[in-house]
């Protein structure tokens, strides 16, 4: 089998059915070639693709390298040598709409929900932590756990009618693709 020479993204796999190994020109490490992929990549085309970029960091180093959307990525494995290439395009999760939409209106407010939530634990690291549903089981004070949950509900239905206007948009616009791959 010949050596993968494109760029790839680090994926850890079990010990068995490695057929080589590739240099990763991003990392200076070696890795196991295997003869299926299959994993996801960054789609560049979903959904708030500019908030994503702006507060998450799950996209850049060491995480992601590149980010690419369907018909970008079935060309790279196809000029990579990849063969039966599948490329998914999930959608959206809807639950996950209102933390954007939050930050899409009223900017970033996770420091203030860290404040908030810091308050309650009595440590803003451990606040960092846990979200708000689970501060009832670690919160000291459990009445100022449901008043956080019933701002987060206030929250979702103060932007409810604003997800609505997005929902057909939320089919194949996830946040990644994901492939699967022959060498």
């Amino acid at each position: 089998m010949e050596e993968i020479k494109g760029p790839m993204c680090h994926t850890e796999v079990g010990e068995r059915n490695f057929k080589g190994t590739y240099f990763s020109p991003y990392n200076n490490q070696e890795h196991k070639c295997y003869e299926c992929l299959n994993y996801s990549v960054p789609n560049r085309e979903r959904l708030f693709v500019e908030i994503e970029w702006k507060h998450f960091h799950g996209d850049y180093s060491p995480h992601h390298f590149l980010r690419f959307s369907k018909s970008s990525l079935e060309k790279a494995l196809n000029f990579s040598g990849f063969k039966d290439i599948e490329v998914y395009k999930l959608d959206f999760p809807f639950i996950e709409l209102f933390l954007y939409l939050e930050k899409k209106l009223f900017g970033d407010l996770d420091k203030l929900k860290i404040k908030l939530k810091g308050m309650m634990l009595g440590d803003e690291r451990k606040a960092r932590a846990y979200g708000v549903e689970e501060l009832v089981k670690v919160s000291p004070s459990k009445g100022k756990a449901y008043i956080l949950m019933m701002l987060k509900f206030l929250r979702n239905a103060t932007l409810l009618p604003f997800a609505l206007g997005y929902a057909r948009k939320l089919k194949e616009n996830g946040l990644s693709l994901y492939f699967q791959a022959k060498i």
